[in-house]
């Protein structure tokens, strides 16, 4: 059997390329299996490679994504993210291992941060439902991890208010970083500019991706001979 593979995720920049690479492979083998397995008993095996769900069901299903597990099993609901909503992520060429950016994160969480990204967590999920973006950058303000890696990102703080500066209706590390999410709903190319400056700023060569969230997830093409 011969395997090609187009992958345009950049690969340990906390953009899920991992869980996508997971998802392919479950999904495309059971195609070629007649589709024998069904939904769930993918995920659970992308669960078990991964060592998390929270990548793999989105790589699978598409859309914004909230997840459960709930005794090893995979829960999950789906939430239509509005086609105004446009994410811009930078990317910088810096290399951040995702052992090292867990390697930071406290023990111990105090409780009043722990409510407040639950708070924040819930309204955001909310605000996408609802397509009402007003509040959308509070929301995204991270009360544990962010402030806890953005020693391990030079510059960080500051691509957050560039962004924001430049219309960026949220801002968010991506993941494990070293990557930058900017949700927009319009001025792209701005946000996407002003991201790479302040990068630059500190020395660091950066990219850009302009991204349409997708919905529908893994799409079967061709056909099984």
């Amino acid at each position: 059997m011969r395997v090609h593979i187009k992958n345009d995720i950049p690969l340990g920049k906390g953009l899920g390329s991992s869980a996508a690479a997971i998802a392919g492979g479950l999904c495309a083998a059971n195609f070629m299996l007649g589709q024998r397995y069904s939904a769930r008993q993918l995920l659970a095996w992308g669960l078990q490679m991964e060592g998390h769900a929270d990548n793999i069901v989105p790589a699978m299903i598409g859309g914004l994504t909230t997840v459960m597990i709930y005794e090893g099993r995979v829960y999950y609901q789906k939430v239509c993210i509005p086609d105004v909503i446009k994410v811009v992520v930078a990317v910088p060429e810096i290399a951040l291992s995702t052992r090292e950016s867990r390697a930071v994160l406290p023990e111990n969480v105090n409780m009043q941060d722990a409510v407040a990204n639950l708070q924040r967590a819930c309204f955001l999920l909310a605000s996408v439902y609802n397509s009402d973006v007003r509040n959308i950058h509070m929301a995204m303000e991270d009360t544990i991890y962010q402030p806890s890696r953005k020693g391990l990102i030079p510059g960080l703080e500051h691509v957050i208010e560039m962004a924001s500066d430049a219309g960026a209706i949220g801002v968010a590390l991506s993941g494990a970083g070293p990557s930058v999410a900017a949700f927009a709903t319009g001025n792209e190319q701005q946000i996407g500019q002003a991201m790479m400056e302040a990068f630059a700023a500190k020395g660091i060569d950066s990219r850009v991706l302009y991204l349409t969230p997708y919905q529908e997830g893994i799409k079967i093409l061709g056909k099984r001979f």
